[in-house]
């Protein structure tokens, strides 16, 4: 009794931990997102504590659909985490691709510079008087 108490303690805990770090990350507590994440986690932790209990009372048609509801609740959870990862790592990319843009833009520039200056002419006549050399 008293493992069984704390596997469903534990696991409690560990839904109510996910939950807070869902809304959290999904703009805080008394948004619609977090509401439905705490339906969701609610729904998850009384639906395995009730599967368990049809279980041991031979209802095993109860479970199956318990089971349903629960991996439902897990997939909610699985992509929305994947969701809020995926916009946090582009978010994090994102100056680093500002950064590659500019620095190619800045080569861009660089090599129309040295396009223009192997263009210019390497004397001149006034050059060439200057230094005393005569034009030929």
């Amino acid at each position: 009794m008293i493992i069984r108490a704390l596997a469903i303690i534990g696991g409690l805990l560990i839904l109510a931990a996910v939950a807070h770090a869902t809304i959290i990350a999904t703009g805080g507590y008394w948004t619609p997102q977090s509401y439905l994440t705490l339906a969701v986690a609610g729904g998850v932790g009384l639906g395995g504590t009730l599967s368990g209990m049809a279980w041991s009372a031979g209802r095993r048609s109860l479970v199956v659909w318990l089971v349903v509801v629960i991996a439902a609740g897990e997939v909610f959870g699985l992509l929305s985490t994947a969701e809020r990862l995926i916009v946090s790592r582009e978010a994090a990319q994102a100056p680093l691709r500002q950064v590659e843009q500019d620095r190619a833009k800045a080569t861009e520039r660089l090599a129309a510079a040295q396009g223009a200056l192997d263009a210019l002419p390497s004397t001149s006549p006034r050059l060439e008087a200057a230094l005393g050399h005569p034009e030929q």
